[in-house]
């Protein structure tokens, strides 16, 4: 036991300790399995945290090792940022914090926090009510953000605190199958006639089975990725989800007749990242952000002052180099609330591409209007992109059919006073 824990921080001998873990596991020899663990726990090292972590995920649900489980998932929380006391307690490497949510997901431990569930009202960031603000930038690099003009958004709404998950979005294509609770498969039917009765959808070739995200590796999404956002998927996907959870959450009794879910607008979604959910004076660019937390801070290498002065986001700089889950960068959250609206996932949004100024408010497209020859809007970067790209004014654009962003939801309000 010894031996091994003395090499425990040479990658060489990782796994050799998994494989000792896992045969001590059995029968007699589980007391080794849990001095090992705790020996690596009880270092109070990152890296050995993981390897514990990894440890117990590939051993299983072992009632003896309950108590170990439930430490290792608590500190891998607080290491991930996913925990309340993140400012003191979350490791400044996001790629670290990255590793150490995998695992969490890997463990089944369960995650409670806010935003993961499509059922419950804190699934939404708060809410952000109508009014004139400025759109794009003059000063930015690209003349795709010029000119900044004045945009109005005439209806309440609020933005999903993350993007869709594979999780969620494994629901979804449970509910196509006639799996899943009945109100979500009823909903999932009710989509499926639309679009086979629907001459718009018929014509530009859109079936259920081409919702499946094309970067998963089978019928679901890798182990350990529950919680990353679904990325892969087309505007039609992305659009049918969202009518989807409308059609879903009605049948719940969670929205009132007078609300609805749909992708944001592109309006919508630059609100929501660029300003604070009330607008503060009658500057319609007054509290503008140039990032969703405001400007960005030049950290190229892992600070030794903690998790506040990190990067913010999944961007290129970041260096992860994937996916992330959702929530590890809360100090990276806009205003209203909602998170990893900068890196991570490109972000379809509802409305076509369109020069700015827009001359009158944008339609909102859907599954019966959406026009194949259009492009449109992807807001927020990715992991893949430079910082530039994560800027709350930038714009990208392609086809409705293009394979790659994922997308998060929005909650449009009733007009009528609460």
């Amino acid at each position: 036991m010894t031996f091994l824990l003395e090499r425990s921080d040479d990658p060489r001998w990782r796994e050799t300790l998994l494989l000792a873990a896992g045969a001590w596991s059995n029968g007699q020899h589980l007391p080794k399995t849990e001095r090992l663990l705790r020996g690596l726990l009880d270092t109070r090292k990152p890296e050995h945290l993981l390897l514990a972590a990894a440890a117990l995920a590939d051993i299983g649900a072992v009632e003896e090792l309950t108590p170990l489980r439930d430490e290792t998932a608590a500190r891998l929380r607080a290491l991930a940022a996913l925990s309340d006391d993140w400012r003191t307690a979350a490791h400044p490497d996001p790629a670290l914090r990255n590793r150490a949510a995998t695992i969490l997901d890997r463990l089944k431990a369960d995650d409670d926090r806010l935003g993961l569930d499509l059922t419950r009202d804190d699934y939404w960031a708060e809410r952000i009510e109508p009014g004139v603000f400025s759109m794009g930038d003059n000063n930015g690099q690209n003349d795709d953000e010029k000119p900044q003009f004045n945009c109005r958004i005439h209806r309440p709404y609020a933005l999903a605190r993350f993007p869709v998950t594979n999780r969620q979005y494994l629901l979804f294509l449970e509910a196509l199958a006639g799996r899943g609770m009945p109100e979500a498969v009823a909903a999932a039917n009710r989509l499926k006639e639309l679009m086979k009765r629907h001459e718009l959808m018929k014509r530009h070739g859109q079936e259920p089975e081409q919702f499946h995200p094309y970067f998963w590796p089978g019928a679901r999404y890798r182990v350990g990725e529950g919680n990353h956002p679904v990325f892969g998927v087309s505007w039609y996907a992305a659009t049918a989800f969202a009518w989807w959870v409308n059609a879903w959450l009605h049948d719940l009794g969670i929205l009132t007749p007078e609300e609805e879910v749909r992708l944001p607008t592109e309006a919508e979604w630059e609100r929501a990242a660029a300003y604070p959910p009330v607008l503060p004076g009658s500057d319609p660019r007054a509290g503008r952000r140039e990032y969703p937390w405001g400007d960005w801070n030049d950290v190229t290498e892992t600070p030794t002052d903690g998790m506040i002065a990190s990067i913010r986001a999944n961007t290129s700089e970041s260096r992860i180099g994937s996916t992330s889950v959702v929530g590890i960068f809360p100090h990276g959250a806009a205003a209203c609330g909602a998170q990893d609206m900068a890196g991570n996932v490109w972000e379809w949004c509802s409305t076509p591409h369109l020069k700015y100024p827009f001359a009158n408010e944008v339609a909102v497209e859907s599954l019966c209007t959406v026009n194949k020859l259009a492009t449109y809007i992807l807001r927020g970067g990715s992991y893949l992109f430079n910082r530039n790209y994560a800027r709350c004014a930038f714009r990208n654009h392609t086809f409705p059919d293009f394979k790659s962003p994922g997308f998060r939801l929005a909650r449009l309000f009733s007009l009528k006073p609460s």
